[in-house]
Formats: C-alpha cells, structure tokens, sequence
C-alpha cells in the first residue's frame, strides 16, 4: 500500500518488519518471500541495484521458484548489460512465472536481443509478448463477464435466502449452544497443547544444559593438560643446569681416570640418568600436546557435524513433530533421516552393524532419533510403542553395545559420542 502511495520509507520499514515477523514465527518459506519482494523494492523504487541483487540472490537460493523475483534479478543484469546472466533468469520466470510474469519477460528478452542486435530472435520474443498480451486482455475481458453473472447469482440466491430465513431462526439457538460447546473444547484443546509444548521447551532446554556441561568437562581437561605441560617444561629448565654442571665435571675428570675412575663412572651413571629423565618429560610433553591437539580438533569436528546435522528439514521437522501428539513418521521420514545422519557421521551405522549385526530396524531407529537428541518419550510415539518397550529395547542396546546391563546413560553418551 505505501509502495503505491509512493511512501518509500515506510514501504521500507513495513517490509522490513513482515520480513522479521516471518522469521520469528518459524515461517522461512514467507519471509524469502517478502525478502524477494523488499529486493525488488530497492531496484524499482530505491534505484539501489546491488543492494537490490543480494537480496534476490539470497531469496532465490532458498526459493528458487519465485517467478517475480526471477523477473526483477532478470532485469538486474539486463540493466547491468550482463546478457547472459539476464537471459538465464529471464527463462526461469518465464518456466515458473504466470501469464503476467511471462510477458514482461519476453518484453525484456526482446529488447536485450535489439541490444544486441539480434533482431529476428528480437521480433521473435515482441511476437510472444503480443500472443500473451492478446491472451490477459481476453482473460481479463471473461474475468468480467464472470463477475456480471456471479452478481445476478448472488442476487437470485438472496430472494431464495429470504425465504427460509424464519427456519434458520428456529436452528439458531441450538447452534449458539453447539457453538458454546465448541469454545469450551477448543480452549481445553489449547491448554493442554501449551502444557505439552511447554514440557517439551523443557526438555530441550535440559539437554542443551547436558551439551553445555560436556563441554565445559573437555575444556577442563584441555586446561588441566596446559599446566601439565608448564610444568614439564619447568622442570625441563630446572634440570638443564644440572646436566650442563655434570657435563663439566665429566670433562675436568677426564684428565684423572686413573685416580678418579670409580667417582667418574658414579657420575656418568648420574648423568644418563638426567638426560634420561630430561628425554622422558620431554616425550611426555609432546605426547600430552598431541592428546590436547585431538581433543580441541574432536571439539571442533563434533560442533560442525552437529551443526550441519541440525541445520537439515528433518532434524527440524522431527523436534517439530515433538509438539503434535498424532504425529505419523512415513518411510520416506525415516529415509531421509537415516540419509541425513550417515551424510554428517558417515561411520554412524557402520559401526552399529560392527557392534551388533543384527540389529533390527526399530533399534536402528531409536539409535538415529537418539542422535539427534529425541527424549525416550518422543521415541516412543515415533516408533509406535509403548514407553516400557523403548526403556526395554534401550537396555538391549545398551547390552549389545556396550556390554552392560543397567546403562541407559552410558548408551546416551555412546551414541552421542559415535562418529
């Protein structure tokens, strides 16, 4: 509205404000949308081309079906004279566009190609307009006769209404009370979803706690392994001068073996033993080092591949599924999430097989949605049993696994863990 009106700083800011909306309620298909649009805003109304370009680049890599902002990223380039880029996008609005859509883009084709001065492909793409302009004026001329019906429809339909007006009064109390009825059961509805989503906020919120705390014991390890190492580099200091000192002394009592020869092999003795001592709190520094090097580059391998795995459709759309209780997993749900988990720990079922061959595919499935952090409860629903058949199930695998009875947790912290 404000874009029609010509009121570009506030177009600007309601668009900007739907785009916000959008991704605060967990609608991203809307908001690239809208940022698509908010794209062709700052080109059309703004004049800012590549502030205008980014933003449809961003749109259409999430949405690539958006004919509108194909046309405008289309136009883009046209003015930019990169004909390549520009045709290419002009297709594409032309393929997923509507009537409208497609003949603003051949107009722009056309006029490319005059540019260009290709002048038959140029006629052909004006001759293509003109079919689509021929079509939307006839479209446009049905579109009213359909509504000059549709209003003496309406119209006759009105007179009919009337007469039977006096028995809908008669079924208008019954329907107020049904109604009524109606509220009550949808407000009971809407309590119980809150509470069960707000136990499943909680839930995740206790595991992000869990995740924290693992972390945190790594670090400490990783600080606790520094100190080591100061230390052992102190003493490595500390012992250098000794060893320097009985250097010394070797060599003045090189000139009295004779006199000095027990004193000088008590002293080798002595002397082997530094360096020996030296060599081995040097081999322990550098393989404490090593053992912090695979620690903070397992930290970092973990955090990526849990990154990569909870940016995925799947990942999100089970923790969403968490808060509808009829949810129904496919086979194509349980594929793709197999897909997704072998793709970010590509050894995550071969070492289940390796551990257990004969796993079956309900345990192999409650061993993914572990992965991916679904509570025992939520397991449960998604596999379609009862909550003592997971909890049993669980301890077999933790059994077959592990070789323990009774480590439920321990099982958590393996498959956690499993690359």
């Amino acid at each position: 509205m404000y874009d029609a009106k010509h009121q570009k700083d506030s177009a600007l800011h309601y668009y900007q404000k739907a785009y916000r909306t959008a991704l605060s309620t967990h609608s991203p298909h809307k908001a690239y949308i809208i940022w698509g649009e908010l794209g062709s805003f700052y080109y059309y109304s703004l004049g800012k081309a590549d502030s205008a370009k980014q933003m449809l680049i961003t749109a259409l890599n999430h949405q690539p079906d958006m004919a509108n902002a194909l046309l405008v990223l289309g136009d883009v380039y046209r003015g930019e004279a990169r004909w390549d880029s520009a045709c290419y996008y002009l297709h594409q609005a032309i393929e997923y566009g509507d009537i409208q859509k497609q003949h603003s883009a051949y107009r722009h084709l056309s006029s490319i190609e005059i540019q260009k001065h290709n002048y038959p492909q140029a006629t052909t793409y004006l001759r293509q307009a003109q079919l689509l302009a021929d079509s939307i004026k006839e479209i446009t001329r049905t579109e009213a006769i359909t509504k000059i019906n549709s209003l003496y429809n309406y119209q006759h339909i009105q007179k009919e209404n009337y007469t039977f007006l006096l028995d809908n009064e008669k079924k208008s109390t019954f329907l107020w009370i049904l109604g009524c009825i109606s509220v009550v059961i949808m407000g009971v509805a809407i309590s119980v979803y809150f509470h069960y989503k707000k136990k499943v906020q909680n839930t995740r919120l206790q595991m992000h706690k869990l995740s924290k705390l693992k972390e945190a014991k790594s670090m400490k390890a990783h600080e606790e392994n520094i100190c080591k190492i100061k230390e052992l580099e102190q003493k490595q200091i500390e012992t250098e001068p000794r060893v320097k000192e009985l250097e010394q002394k070797l060599v003045e009592q090189e000139g009295k073996i004779t006199e000095k020869e027990t004193l000088l092999k008590a002293q080798k003795e002595e002397l082997e033993q530094a360096k020996a001592l030296q060599n081995l709190l040097l081999a322990q520094k550098e393989e404490l080092e090593a053992k912090n090097k695979e620690i903070i580059a397992c930290l970092k391998k973990q955090k990526v591949l849990q990154d990569s795995l909870r940016q995925t459709s799947i990942y999100h759309f089970f923790h969403q599924a968490c808060t509808k209780a009829d949810s129904k997993i496919t086979e194509e749900k349980w594929s793709e999430l197999q897909k997704e988990v072998d793709t970010a720990y590509p050894n995550f079922s071969k070492h289940l097989y390796e551990l257990s061959p004969k796993l079956s595919v309900i345990e192999l499935q409650i061993c993914y949605l572990m992965k991916i952090s679904i509570p025992p409860t939520h397991i449960a629903i998604f596999t379609n049993r009862t909550k003592a058949a997971i909890s049993n199930a669980r301890t077999r695998l933790a059994k077959r696994l592990l070789g323990e009875q009774n480590s439920t947790e321990k099982l958590d912290d393996f498959i956690s863990d499993l690359q």
